[in-house]
């Protein structure tokens, strides 16, 4: 399983082999717990109020 070096911090990086035939992503870990869970739901949480990015840059134009 490669590792991603030099990043700082408490998390590590990786990708498997299984991973080549998707899109470039990486996996991240700290302790014994990976984040995937808690990303998708701040990814879930932007993309429901995403319409306040667009207002907000429609009212500048």
């Amino acid at each position: 399983m490669p590792r991603i070096k030099g990043v700082p911090g408490p998390y590590r990086f990786f990708f498997t082999s299984f991973d080549c035939s998707e899109p470039p992503h990486v996996h991240v870990e700290r302790e014994d717990k990976t984040c995937a869970r808690e990303l998708n739901c701040i990814r879930r949480l932007i993309a429901a109020h995403l319409e306040t990015w667009y207002e907000h840059c429609a009212s500048l134009r």
